[in-house]
């Protein structure tokens, strides 16, 4: 008598329903190892992990409903979904996109997201995530233990609610380890100050380094060139 297999698992469309689709299956009571090191693709997600990992008793679902983020944006029309969450993940995640499935989130401004479990609200947006518009693609590298239960990408920006007729401003990450990315319709020059009003930074960048500053509140000063009127938001150093 034949021994039934240790590795049991289905890639690829085993259904498709409501804008969903089973990529992958491990059945009951069987596993599947992926190697260190070793890429391992299912659809539009890749995963390689530093370590090896074992997948047992889950599914992954892709599903092409945008989720609501941390920020209140929506997520791209592209979420990938653990039936049962994987835990202590370490390594490289990508996600490969189309244009058509962006839901209005700007391409530069694409990071990986992960969460825990499908009944938490407490998104990690990784703000170091490697973007290839040419090819379609956006990665990231987790070097903590990450639990894996929903994958999708989207922005971490505070979206400022500004007086009827001011300039949009969107600033993010903020809390910030160091980047702060300023986002704007117009042409703008940034001043950071601290809380005595020294100033530390002054550009006409979209990206600001808080890298070497002391943890703590600053004050972000706009002046948009055209217009020459001025905002100021605070921001946080961790």
């Amino acid at each position: 008598m034949n021994k039934p297999p240790l590795l049991a698992f289905v890639l690829l469309c085993a259904f498709c329903a409501h804008s969903q689709t089973t990529l992958l299956n491990v059945a009951n009571g069987t596993t599947l190892r992926i190697s260190e090191n070793t890429t391992f693709r299912v659809g539009d997600l890749t995963l390689r992990p530093s370590q090896d990992i074992v997948l047992s008793n889950t599914s992954l679902v892709q599903s092409s409903t945008p989720l609501p983020l941390a920020s209140n944006d929506q997520s791209i029309a592209k979420v990938f979904t653990f039936s049962e969450p994987q835990v202590g993940f370490r390594g490289l995640l990508r996600m490969d996109y189309q244009d058509d499935e962006l839901n209005a989130v700007p391409e530069e401004e694409l990071h990986i997201a992960t969460l825990a479990r499908t009944d938490d609200t407490d998104w990690n947006i990784d703000m170091n995530s490697l973007r290839n518009s040419a090819e379609k693609w956006v990665s990231c590298t987790l070097s903590e233990a990450t639990t894996l239960g929903q994958i999708t990408m989207g922005t971490d920006y505070l979206s400022v609610q500004l007086p009827e007729g001011v300039t949009e401003i969107r600033f993010y990450p903020n809390p910030t380890k160091g980047v702060l990315l300023v986002v704007t319709k117009t042409p703008t020059y940034k001043r950071i100050y601290d809380t005595q009003g020294l100033l530390y930074l002054e550009s006409s960048d979209r990206t600001l380094n808080l890298q070497g500053f002391p943890s703590g509140t600053y004050l972000l000063e706009t002046t948009e060139i055209d217009s020459q009127k001025r905002h100021y938001f605070k921001v946080i150093k961790l």
